[in-house]
């Protein structure tokens, strides 16, 4: 870590002891590989361009393992906190071991599913996991968890974060309960070539800088 990570008082002590019981985000990835329950499979096309689409698939998660996974020293935001190529490194490596199992049901409860676009889309470089936005949802199964925060108080207190005066740390500063994972794909053309927008270019450092994209 480059500076010290807390949490407000908001966060009951109980919470926060476990939130820093783990050891690393290898220890969290795996776990969600080995608990999540797979939701649902989408082929979502692009909204900035039609000619690309990319693979979305839900998966749902204890209470616990969502706040492990997205709001621990050592989880997802945490890795992006660290460094943002250690982020990409994280984020790279739970793509990489979830989308066996997600391949498997994929192939069992989504006719027509295409394995080797799936793969493509989730193993390339924008491809990326989240939460479950409200308004992002694309069936009933991934319907969305997280609105954005009514309040600016700070939850996770890092000395950066909950110093930014950017628009996306007043989320990023939160620390949200939930229990769904979204992973996206990259947006990708009939031929493999990958589009990422514009304001997508530099999640990476949004992530390390504002906790949030």
């Amino acid at each position: 870590m480059t500076q010290p990570w807390k949490y407000s008082d908001a966060i009951a002590k109980q919470r926060q002891d476990r939130l820093f019981s783990f050891e690393s985000f290898t220890v969290i990835a795996d776990r969600v590989e080995q608990e999540m329950s797979i939701l649902c499979y989408h082929v979502q096309g692009c909204d900035d361009d039609s000619t690309y689409a990319r693979a979305v698939f839900c998966g749902g998660v204890s209470n616990e393992l969502f706040d492990a996974f997205f709001n621990s020293p050592k989880g997802y935001r945490g890795s992006f906190f660290e460094s943002p190529f250690r982020g990409l490194e994280c984020n790279h490596y739970l793509m990489k071991k979830l989308f066996p199992r997600l391949s498997v049901w994929a192939a069992q409860n989504s006719p027509g599913y295409n394995a080797q676009f799936s793969q493509d889309s989730l193993l390339a470089v924008s491809g990326k996991a989240w939460l479950a936005e409200i308004p992002m949802q694309l069936c009933a199964f991934c319907e969305g968890e997280w609105s954005h925060p009514m309040d600016d108080q700070a939850e996770i207190i890092n000395g950066r974060w909950d110093r930014s005066h950017h628009a996306s740390s007043k989320s990023g500063r939160k620390a949200p309960q939930h229990s769904k994972i979204r992973l996206f794909g990259a947006f990708l053309s009939v031929r493999g070539d990958e589009f990422v927008p514009v304001r997508k270019r530099d999640r990476h450092l949004q992530i390390h800088h504002e906790g949030w994209s």
